[in-house]
């Protein structure tokens, strides 16, 4: 079975990296129920920018519209639907060529007549909720999650007792540390070693292969509040460089949930102090809004993309505000690339670079567990070896090689 090449990408903006080569873009306008199934008919779509200018009016068509030939900028999107309470959300494209997913669930009006019927077809994951008291959405059947880690809102980590979290001031000052980290990324170089294995419906490794690349990342503001993520493995960011057609790609930069662009898209709450690897740690808990865009992960699967809404945990150092770990799961699944769950967790640790004795907290190593498209992955990336060096702005980077090795190679050696 020939299975289509699949982009598991840290986009930072709504657009699906420039994987996408299409001149103008589009917007795709998904309309839900509050039970989270699409509205199946009676409503339309009206596209305006952001000053108020009418670009164009769709019917909805089994919960969707479609805007095509769309240029860059901020729209404003207005859903009206026989039954339901109008809604009006905002939708950013940021490069030419993107195609962006909105999602609008709407409210039944109860000054209206019968609520129209919806589809049995499943609704949007990215914006979907738990209601309160129900299980996390990525469970299902623990017997069948077995291998994976337990989800991150199973259960709280202790935490010290009756110690008052200073919530804005960690946010504060790890928002500075991330700043720093954007800085950083742009001037290193690393090893980086990728150990992918396949798992059985027990739960077994039925397949493993190391893969080991040189690695240099480029993270840049290319308007305000957007950024876009390069990375190069080998001199290239081709993504056939990935076992199973599944590139896994930005795994280290979700710190930006912190970041100042970004942060105000998740619901952070604070649990306490709590202590990591023997040391303090504020441990802080952080969801994607339902009512913001999701611009921090997607996935891209035959240049259709799908916004992956987050939610997990960090621990942010007491002292010096650095993100020390972080993990992360889905908000809920998506049916339409069955995408089941997923699981992050990423270390971050202190590289210090002999020149002007200058110290970066940088990834170490990043763990991802997938369930997608009936296939069950776990992969271990390993950053070490880093370098710092300038680049001017035509220098190149040398042409790609892919270096493939056996099961029966030396495990790979992370850099603590």
């Amino acid at each position: 079975m020939r299975h289509l090449p699949i982009i598991a990408a840290l986009c930072l903006s709504l657009a699906p990296c420039s994987l996408i080569g299409q001149e103008t873009a589009s917007i795709l306008v998904n309309v839900t129920g509050s039970d989270g199934s699409f509205v199946r008919h009676g409503g339309v779509v009206n596209l305006y920018t952001i000053a108020g200018v009418s670009v164009a009016i769709g019917k909805m068509k089994d919960g969707q519209v479609d805007f095509e030939g769309l240029s860059e900028g901020r729209y404003s999107v207005e859903v009206i639907a026989n039954g339901y309470q109008r809604v009006i959300q905002e939708a950013d494209v940021a490069l030419p060529g993107e195609r962006v997913q909105v999602y609008v669930a709407v409210k039944p009006d109860s000054g209206a007549g019968p609520v129209p019927e919806t589809s049995g077809a499943p609704g949007p994951a990215a914006n979907a909720r738990e209601e309160p008291g129900t299980a996390p959405a990525r469970r299902g059947n623990k017997l069948e999650r077995a291998w994976m880690p337990p989800d991150v809102d199973e259960s709280t980590p202790a935490v010290e007792w009756n110690v008052a979290c200073p919530l804005q001031k960690v946010q504060d000052e790890a928002a500075k540390r991330v700043r720093a980290f954007v800085d950083g990324v742009n001037r290193i170089s690393a090893t980086e070693v990728l150990d992918h294995e396949v798992i059985d419906q027990h739960g077994r490794t039925s397949r493993r292969e190391t893969r080991k690349f040189s690695y240099v990342e480029s993270l840049q503001e290319i308007k305000p509040g957007a950024y876009r993520l390069e990375e190069y493995r080998n001199g290239t960011t081709g993504m056939n460089v990935f076992p199973e057609h599944i590139a896994s790609v930005g795994l280290g930069a979700l710190v930006m949930i912190f970041h100042p662009a970004y942060r105000d898209e998740y619901e952070v709450s604070c649990e306490g102090l709590s202590r990591w690897q023997g040391s303090l740690a504020w441990q802080v808990h952080f969801r994607q809004k339902a009512d913001r865009p999701v611009r921090l992960r997607q996935y891209t699967v035959a240049k259709q993309v799908f916004p992956v809404a987050l939610r997990g945990r960090a621990w942010i150092a007491s002292d010096s505000y650095q993100v020390v770990s972080l993990e992360t799961d889905i908000v809920a699944p998506i049916p339409q690339i069955q995408l089941k769950a997923e699981h992050i967790t990423i270390g971050y640790a202190p590289v210090k670079f002999h020149k002007d004795q200058e110290e970066l907290w940088l990834p170490q190593k990043a763990e991802l567990f997938l369930d997608l498209g009936g296939r069950r992955i776990r992969r271990r990336h390993h950053f070490s070896d880093y370098l710092l060096f300038s680049v001017d702005e035509d220098q190149k980077i040398a042409a790609p090689t892919v270096s493939k090795e056996s099961e029966t190679a030396p495990a790979a050696r992370p850099n603590f």
